[in-house]
């Protein structure tokens, strides 16, 4: 709209000024005759949100919906588009049950049509109901929830919701994520707090991270704990950024901000928009939220019996019924029917089965090293750890499989306690199907990518085998600090850190602390050197190829892929040739690190390279037969090219050694990451990612 009709729909539509539609929906109405019809063809937003409440007021209280089918999102072809076709009579028949086509079940536009006729020649389909608009007044903002049964809206007559009990809000709005918000592992630890019980306590810490809840993807209980947001003296960046970026809020800048004492209270958070099945998790004391991870906060003591509430399979029946579209809605959650009978007979048995539920989402979130309480790799903990590293994971296979099915009988058993309290026996079963497990599945390729990523973790000293938990994790670490962590010498390690944080990923075995010997040592340190052959036929078996062609190839794109294209590991590189690979740990970088690099890797390689083409030189001559000599030259030939690279990648290492690059960590990867140019791989995925605020 232009602000011409802008302005025409404030002065003469002001009920209905949100959409162009709304307003002529209204207008034409009041050109028909009493008692006359219209046909509409419209999106269907209007059913549900609330800022067409005013107009469908209106058409329920002044008008009658004889009719309306309900597209299917894909029910025109090449557009993805929320629609619904309806007719009105213009008048109010008080009772009158209009006929409803819901088509949401089939998808395509082939299906619109046949599936429509078909439900008017048969009214008992499924997907055709009848509905009073007195039924939709009962409901908070009268959505058009025509499909709910008789049943379920007797949970909304008693008018008690979620939101007299609980306090809701959309949470933080920074305006500039690429700036305020970061992964937790992209800063230093020691600049990030965990335990911070209010919004005025935030003061009172050094810290500059605090935790941040983004909703995330669709994952029930507990976990999505991914984010920090530069909260320190409370907010005051982000106040300076928003009072400068929105000069006409005049200082007012609580609706960016809403802070309102509830931030850092434990609370239950959901993700804000909702294409996969609706999920909601437990979070304790200590987190701020952003409106992609809205969050209510219940009354301490009852976080279960909200939390079991919003996991239950009520939730999506009630909360289709007031906004079925894809973002759900802080107002529609503190909407929810929640009745005081239901907390005064279910509570206790409620309460215990959901903190079973939370400590297995728990202990499965912890198990990957994208949690920041990740201890240690399962496959060596005790009780799981057997006498090889296939027996180890076939452990874990079993546990894993236990914990999933007793997700299962626990979230079944959740569904059946609140659809006694509700009276909806019959209507809803509380089975719950395995695939809405959000618990990981045993995966023997991606479980032996995790193992060798904690390995690569240990080599960096970012992990110990001798201390669980994050040992080197601040800006610029050393051997020295985690020797101290762990209160060991180095002669009594178990596994013992790399010097530099810097770990050569090569064709070959050019230098001792290669990245595959390394992992071979490992193994070592780990099972034992009598089971070294079977366990490296076991990961390699499961990747799919060999240690070296996997690192070569693979280990980044997976770590990539884990950190979300915020690495913590970096990978150096000469190019297409990959002459030079190096990894290097972000956490252990520093001004000299790429001198290192450059005198103790890239020039020695230089050397050995040289020496290996002179070689191959003689022995050509001393081949016997052809097909020797030819692949004798063509090792030389592809040692040439790696050699002209490896020229070119130590020239640019020299320059960009000379210039003592740092790095602040609280600038996060992106802006780091693009500090080193072409001589990182992945550069351009890394950095030419946009933020999203």
């Amino acid at each position: 709209m232009n602000p011409t009709i802008k302005q025409f729909l404030k002065d003469q539509f002001a009920d209905y000024k949100s959409d162009l539609f709304a307003a002529i929906i209204v207008r034409s109405l009041s050109l028909s005759l009493s008692n006359g019809y219209l046909g509409f063809m419209s999106p269907f937003v209007w059913m549900f949100i609330s800022s067409y409440e005013k107009l469908r007021e209106h058409l329920i209280s002044d008008a009658t919906i004889t009719s309306l089918v309900q597209l299917e999102y894909s029910g025109f072809d090449g557009a993805t588009v929320p629609i619904c076709t309806f007719a009105l009579q213009n008048r109010r028949i008080n009772g009158y049950r209009g006929g409803y086509v819901r088509l949401s079940a089939f998808r395509g536009s082939e299906n619109q049509g046949p599936k429509t006729l078909e439900a008017i020649a048969d009214q008992n389909c499924g997907w055709f109901f009848r509905a009073s608009a007195d039924d939709f007044k009962k409901i908070p903002g009268s959505p058009i929830a025509y499909w709910i049964s008789p049943k379920a809206l007797i949970a909304y007559e008693s008018g008690n919701v979620i939101g007299k009990t609980c306090y809701g809000q959309p949470g933080l709005q920074t305006s500039n994520n690429g700036r305020f918000v970061r992964l937790w592992q992209e800063v230093s630890q020691a600049s990030i707090e965990l335990n911070c019980k209010s919004s005025d306590e935030s003061k009172s810490f050094a810290a500059r991270w605090f935790p941040y809840l983004k909703g995330g993807g669709f994952r029930k209980w507990y976990g999505n704990h991914e984010h920090v947001v530069d909260w320190q003296n409370k907010g005051a960046r982000i106040r300076e950024y928003v009072t400068e970026k929105y000069p006409y809020l005049n200082g007012n800048i609580d609706y960016v901000i809403k802070d309102r004492g509830y931030y850092f209270r434990s609370c239950i958070s959901y993700s804000y928009i909702t294409s996969a099945a609706f999920s909601a998790r437990y979070s304790g004391t200590g987190f701020m939220f952003d409106v992609a991870g809205s969050s209510i906060i219940p009354e301490p003591g009852q976080e279960m019996l909200f939390l079991g509430f919003l996991c239950s399979c009520l939730t999506p029946v009630f909360a289709n019924a007031q906004n079925s579209t894809l973002n759900l809605q802080i107002g529609d959650i503190l909407n929810l029917p929640f009745s005081p009978v239901v907390i005064q007979s279910s509570e206790g048995t409620v309460t215990e089965t959901v903190e079973a539920l939370v400590s297995l989402a728990r202990a499965d979130w912890d198990n990957f090293e994208t949690s920041w309480d990740f201890r240690d790799h399962p496959l060596l903990r005790p009780g799981l750890k057997g006498a090889t590293l296939e027996a180890s994971w076939r452990n874990w296979e079993a546990q894993s499989t236990a914990a999933i099915r007793r997700m299962q009988e626990l979230e079944t058993e959740n569904n059946r306690l609140f659809i006694a309290a509700y009276g909806l026996d019959g209507e809803l079963h509380p089975a719950v199907p395995e695939e809405q497990i959000t618990l990981a599945r045993a995966d023997a390729r991606r479980d032996m990518a995790a193992f060798l990523s904690y390995s690569v973790g240990c080599m960096m000293g970012r992990y110990s085998l001798d201390q669980p938990g994050l040992i080197l994790a601040d800006a610029g670490d050393t051997v020295v600090e985690y020797l101290t962590k762990v209160q060991r010498p180095l002669d009594k390690l178990t596994f013992a850190p790399d010097s530099d944080g810097i770990i050569p990923v090569l064709d070959g075995e050019w230098f001792e602390d290669d990245i595959v010997a390394r992992s071979r040592d490992f193994l070592r340190a780990t099972f034992g050197p009598q089971t070294l052959e079977p366990n490296v036929a076991w990961i390699e078996d499961a990747l799919g190829k060999d240690l070296r062609k996997y690192f070569l190839t693979d280990f980044y794109k997976d770590h990539l892929q884990t950190y979300k294209k915020r690495p913590i590991y970096w990978l150096f590189s000469s190019g297409k040739q990959r002459a030079f690979q190096c990894l290097v740990y972000l956490h252990r970088y520093h001004e000299g690190t790429l001198a290192r690099m450059r005198t103790e890797y890239v020039i020695p390689l230089q050397g050995q390279i040289a020496g290996r083409i002179e070689q191959l030189e003689g022995d050509k001559l001393k081949a016997t037969s052809t097909s020797h000599r030819k692949k004798l030259q063509k090792e030389q030939d592809d040692l040439k090219k790696q050699q002209a690279e490896l020229l070119t990648f130590e020239e640019k290492l020299k320059h960009a050694a000379d210039q003592k690059i740092s790095l602040d960590l609280d600038d996060g990867v992106k802006v780091n990451y693009a500090k080193f140019g072409d001589l990182l791989a992945e550069a351009k995925a890394i950095c030419g990612t946009k933020e999203e605020d």
